[in-house]
């Protein structure tokens, strides 16, 4: 600095000066500011310039690395910092009762509660805007008022959602830097509570039991903070008055049990006997004795030359071939020897048995 410009300096300093101030104290400290600033160089002629305010290079810096990092996540070259939505809407949700670990413990068993629990939580925290969570409950609020709420209960949020500090700590890690992308988050919400439920089902308590238990459950809703008193006294009054109509059994009697029928059987057909017919009571006729049956009349003649040689007792009798229809069993034909007197007949099968002989007295055939 030329000796000019000092004395300018100094000049326009003195008439700044206040009429009860000494000079030297004001002046010699800045003089001896802009002294080290030429001697020291072109940081510390900065600093001075600046009032020597804290915390301005580190703020400088930063600014200068963000807009570096910007310029690297518009080239792909590292992810996006997340969009901060700037949120003035109110919270959808009313004042809670209970800190939101308590509620999860009273809300256990109840998965479509713990749902909304869960955004409620990350409404609170600014991970999500309100005005998102606002619609979000609105179009599942079926599930938590039934019979007020405009729109049916959605399907599918029976399953039981994560734990929901879980869920807050994925939506927490989400809001860093790192490789999520909007498309995850809004992909988590909607596995939560949709913003388009794809069906819809209507709710209401089947019998007079189930009533009085969706009256504890308005009273755990309200406690945790996610349904309002209007809008609970109103769903109060709506279940109340299903239960006064006297429309409601008692308890549900449970299905019956499902009819099984019977196994079909099958149709048994009769199956004509083997056996030939036996001779009935007090039988007149001449009677014959069923020696054996044979697959073939042709038969007849070898079988009764055997006979005869083995048992003598058939000597002057004669033989008939008679057919017999079996149905499934095929055709059969019948060697009967006579004819006999019924007694005759019965008195020689008596003989003939004890050697081994099948013998059965029978009508002889005409």
């Amino acid at each position: 600095m030329t000796a000019p410009l000092r004395l300018a300096a100094l000049a326009a300093l003195v008439l700044s000066l206040p009429a009860c101030a000494r000079v030297e104290d004001i002046i010699q400290p800045r003089v001896d500011k802009v002294v080290g600033a030429v001697h020291n160089g072109a940081e510390n002629a900065a600093f001075f310039v600046t009032g020597g305010r804290p915390g301005l290079k580190e703020a400088k810096a930063d600014r200068k690395k963000r807009a570096r990092d910007a310029a690297l996540a518009a080239q792909g070259a590292l992810p996006p910092f997340p969009a901060v939505a700037e949120d003035d809407s109110p919270s959808p949700f009313p004042a809670a009762a209970v800190p939101w670990p308590t509620a999860q413990q009273q809300l256990a068993g109840d998965p479509a509660a713990l749902r909304f629990l869960a955004l409620r939580q990350l409404a609170e925290e600014r991970l999500i805007p309100n005005a998102e969570a606002a619609a979000r409950r609105d179009a599942n609020l079926g599930a938590l008022l039934p019979l007020t709420a405009p729109l049916a209960s959605p399907v599918g949020l029976e399953v039981p959602p994560p734990p929901v500090e879980e869920v807050v700590q994925r939506f927490r890690e989400l809001g860093g830097p790192g490789p999520a992308t909007p498309a995850e988050r809004t992909w988590l919400l909607d596995r939560l509570l949709p913003m388009l439920p794809p069906a819809r089902q209507p709710l209401s308590p089947p019998d007079a039991a189930a009533a009085r238990q969706v009256l504890q459950r308005l009273n755990r809703l309200a406690e945790a903070g996610l349904i309002s008193p209007v809008e609970q006294m109103k769903e109060l009054a709506a279940v109340q008055s299903l239960l006064d109509s006297g429309l409601l059994p008692e308890t549900l009697a449970p299905p019956p049990p499902p009819v099984v029928a019977p196994p079909k059987r099958k149709a048994t057909r009769k199956v004509p006997s083997v056996a030939p017919p036996a001779l009935p009571a007090a039988f007149g006729g001449p009677a014959g004795v069923h020696l054996l049956s044979m697959a073939a009349a042709g038969y007849g003649d070898i079988a009764w030359t055997a006979l005869t040689k083995e048992h003598a007792e058939l000597a002057g009798l004669t033989f008939k071939v008679s057919k017999a229809d079996l149905g499934e069993l095929g055709v059969t034909y019948r060697l009967i020897a006579g004819p006999l007197e019924p007694k005759a007949a019965t008195a020689l099968c008596a003989a003939l048995k004890p050697r081994g002989q099948s013998c059965t007295p029978t009508p002889f055939p005409q």
